[in-house]
């Protein structure tokens, strides 16, 4: 028969275990790296196209916020989620800014 301070040991070990699981679990999650990046700026009409690095498909999102719009630079990584159809410039991803209104499929090359 194992002793009683074993035991505790054991079920202390168990329970730490279950407490960081879900510990973890319930963390909001981590901003992951960029997307895309910002290829062109139009100011007139407020309009910013970027490419997205993995695929090379282009898209472009609306900036309504005129201060946002002349704090971004070309090159700038930004965030899109294709799903939702919004776009975050900021690095942690958190806040979404503005809305995909146009997203294109790179141009392929027919094979001959």
């Amino acid at each position: 028969m194992k002793s009683k301070n074993a035991m505790a040991i054991r079920c202390s070990s168990l329970v730490l275990i279950v407490v960081l699981g879900v510990s973890a679990w319930s963390m909001p999650a981590t901003a992951s790296e960029p997307c895309c990046s910002i290829t062109a700026l139009d100011a007139r009409t407020q309009m910013v196209t970027a490419r997205e690095t993995r695929t090379g498909r282009t898209f472009q999102f609306k900036v309504a916020d005129t201060r946002l719009l002349s704090a971004l630079r070309i090159g700038q990584p930004v965030h899109a989620d294709f799903k939702t159809m919004k776009v975050s410039v900021q690095p942690d991803a958190l806040e979404p800014c503005c809305n995909v209104v146009n997203l294109r499929t790179p141009v392929t090359t027919p094979i001959r």
